[in-house]
């Protein structure tokens, strides 16, 4: 579970559920997604906004160690062993 609180109030504002272990997550620079990892090999865009599940993506191998949004809200970037991919949100 992936919760999003709101600062001022301290309260709950968001709960995205999914399958697996959350191993990273970042924010969209625009603030409207979050993009999260769980277990190997797979990825969750999440519209906060809306609060649902924008778009599943597989295709990774293994657990990424981190994850990057990019400043075009287009594509977002994971790093794992040193090694760093790009991927299509849309």
């Amino acid at each position: 579970v992936l919760g999003v609180w709101d600062i001022e109030s301290g309260k709950l504002v968001n709960n995205f559920v999914h399958d697996g272990t959350i191993t990273c997550f970042t924010f969209s620079s625009s603030g409207n997604s979050i993009i999260s990892c769980t277990g190997p090999n797979q990825f969750y865009i999440w519209d906060v906004v809306k609060n649902e599940l924008k778009k599943t993506i597989k295709g990774f191998f293994g657990y990424a160690d981190g994850i990057f949004s990019l400043p075009n809200d287009n594509q977002f970037a994971t790093i794992r062993n040193l090694e760093i991919r790009l991927w299509d949100i849309d």
